[in-house]
């Protein structure tokens, strides 16, 4: 993972490289997020390993947090920043709502629906789109 400043557009100077997976595993993030909680900056990562990979992001360098293990597939996921969770969507036509930082699964949702491919959070109308 490599992290560049856009504070210089169209240049974007390189600030951190990390590698945190095996290029030969099911590990390689399939999906990221940054996410900012009381002023400070997190970046998730879930790979087809079914992990959820949290980093904080401090003076330009990333630090391992935690990782924790969903179980199945991660289709997407949105961070809930009023109730401090991460929501996932999975191809078990379920979403999980998962405590942050702690990865502790707070709740499963079964939806009447195929695959749960994709979430997104309406802030204005404290709202979940599946």
């Amino acid at each position: 993972m490599q992290v560049y400043r856009t504070d210089q557009l169209p240049r974007l100077p390189l600030v951190d490289t990390i590698q945190g997976y095996d290029v030969n595993s099911y590990a390689i993030p399939r999906k990221i997020q940054s996410v900012i909680i009381s002023r400070k900056e997190y970046v998730l990562t879930v790979g087809a390993d079914c992990k959820i990979r949290i980093r904080h992001l401090l003076k330009g360098k990333l630090k391992p947090l935690k990782t924790f293990q969903t179980g199945e597939r991660v289709f997407s996921m949105v961070y809930l920043e009023d109730y401090k969770m991460l929501v996932t969507t999975h191809n078990t036509q379920s979403i999980k709502f998962w405590k942050f930082p702690s990865g502790r699964l707070e709740s499963r949702l079964d939806l009447k629906m195929a695959n749960c491919y994709g979430i997104f959070f309406m802030k204005d109308k404290n709202c979940l789109g599946v």
